[in-house]
């Protein structure tokens, strides 16, 4: 057996596992970890320093380590939980602190406990509820409270609750709608309100109304299009204005208009490209413009 070659090979080993681990210097000593404990390194990761003695956990209590994912550290001692009522130790997920007291719940009333998510506190009661209306509790979902007394709906018209979801209050008085036009109710997905005037549209010309899908108001006067071109009205799917004039295309070119899916505009002229070299146009789908040269490619 050829032991040099033995120990070659272990040495080789032993240099290759090596690579993985980082070097630390502590207090002049080469040791293992990512950060030091006096002369001794550890890993953040699984280990802690307390009191210059490194520990198993992520944070210390006192002399000893422990992991702040399953405990805590109550006056010196470790217990499960993750915060501190006094002395003892409890989950916030299941429990709350009470006047020194752990109760379930994840609030107080009190030194009552309770969960939030079902009942509220009213006037040092706890009622089932997520608001308070006095010292009655009720649900915000289903009801309101107005000038003192709960009411179905959620909002209120003076004393009277009522639902947003159908309705609206228009000086005082609940109608059906989600908007007021003056005293009366109207519903914005189908009318405006044009100068106290309730119209079919979306929007208003002076005292008419129109619907900005298919028309536009053109210095007064409703039209039809989605875009203005002085008085005249065009839609921008197939048009657009150059210097006063309705022309088919979606860009301007000077007085003349282009498609940018096909077409470009290099020193006023149009031509067929996506893209300018000067007074030349071309596509960059397939060439390139390199110090004004046009070049075949797309790098110079």
């Amino acid at each position: 057996m050829n032991y040099k070659v033995i120990l070659s090979q272990v040495f080789l080993l032993l240099l290759t596992k090596s690579q993985f681990y980082e070097a630390l210097l502590c207090n002049g000593f080469n040791v293992v970890g990512d950060t030091c404990c006096g002369s001794q390194g550890y890993y953040t990761s699984t280990s802690t320093c307390c009191l210059g003695v490194i520990k198993a956990g992520n944070a210390c209590c006192g002399s000893q380590g422990y992991y702040t994912s399953t405990s805590t550290c109550c006056n010196g001692v470790i217990l499960p939980g993750n915060a501190c009522c006094g002395s003892q130790a409890y989950y916030t997920s299941t429990s709350t602190c009470c006047l020194g007291v752990i109760k379930p719940g994840n609030a107080c009333c009190g030194s009552q406990g309770y969960y939030t998510s079902t009942s509220t506190c009213c006037n040092g009661v706890i009622l089932p509820g997520t608001a308070c209306c006095g010292s009655q509790a009720y649900y915000t979902s289903s009801s309101a409270c107005c000038l003192g007394v709960i009411k179905p709906g959620n909002a209120c018209c003076g004393s009277q609750g009522y639902s947003t979801s159908t309705s609206t209050c228009c000086n005082g008085v609940i109608l059906p709608g989600n908007a007021c036009c003056g005293s009366q109710a109207y519903y914005t997905s189908t009318s405006t309100c044009c100068n106290g005037v309730i119209l079919p549209g979306n929007a208003c010309c002076g005292t008419q109304a129109y619907y900005t899908s298919s028309s536009a108001c053109c210095l007064g006067v409703i039209r039809p299009g989605n875009a203005c071109c002085g008085t005249q009205g065009y839609y921008t799917s197939t048009s657009t204005c150059c210097n006063g004039v309705i022309l088919a295309g979606n860009a301007c070119c000077g007085s003349q208009a282009y498609y940018k899916s096909t077409s470009t505009c290099c020193n006023g002229v149009i031509l067929a490209g996506n893209a300018c070299c000067g007074s030349q146009a071309y596509y960059t789908s397939s060439q390139v413009c390199c110090n004004g040269i046009l070049k075949a490619g797309s790098v110079c």
